[in-house]
């Protein structure tokens, strides 16, 4: 969340697509950002508020109870964090988790999310928090489709982190635009 911070400045705007209960919009929120955090389940929605307000940025964070894929498109933000379903625990099961059919949506597809961070959101970076058998050729694919519709010139900076704890592998996170180290 500090990268967000370092490469865009505090204050900057920054949308939780899928919020959950709002640990990462705190995250985002305590980084220095101001947050639109959107969850579509009204019980956790409030929760976001509330967990906000325990720790003292509440002030910082918006809670949207709506489906972020039908607000997206009207939405603008510096940065969107992208942390979707993963469908269970049945993905650490696959080989290769497939990132364009996340938890078996299609419509969650990473080459879709980066599109609508970069096209319509406006966005200058995204971080997407995969889990640790995503699929490399298709994170490299979505960032290069990310980059075809980048207003800002900066979707085809993209970078892959591993998450490891105790030497073992937890979790991917890519960051696209101005948040990846190598520009």
């Amino acid at each position: 969340m500090q990268r967000i911070v370092a490469a865009l400045g505090p204050g900057c705007i920054a949308v939780d697509a899928f919020a959950g209960v709002g640990g990462n919009a705190i995250q985002l929120a305590l980084a220095g950002c101001h947050v639109i955090a959107i969850e579509i389940d009204p019980g956790r929605a409030q929760l976001i508020q509330h967990n906000a307000d325990v720790y003292g940025v509440g002030h910082m964070v918006e809670v949207v109870c709506a489906d972020f894929l039908a607000v997206a498109p009207r939405l603008r933000a510096d940065a969107v964090f992208y942390s979707p379903p993963w469908g269970g625990p049945e993905y650490s099961r696959q080989g290769s988790f497939d990132v364009e059919n996340m938890g078996g949506h299609e419509h969650l597809g990473l080459s879709r999310l980066l599109h609508l961070a970069f096209g319509p959101m406006g966005c200058r970076t995204a971080l997407a928090w995969l889990p640790r058998n995503s699929s490399l050729p298709q994170i490299e694919a979505a960032a290069a489709a990310a980059a075809r519709v980048s207003s800002a010139g900066v979707g085809e900076f993209c970078e892959v982190e591993k998450a490891m704890l105790n030497g073992v592998d937890k979790a991917v996170t890519v960051y696209c635009g101005l948040a990846a180290k190598n520009r």
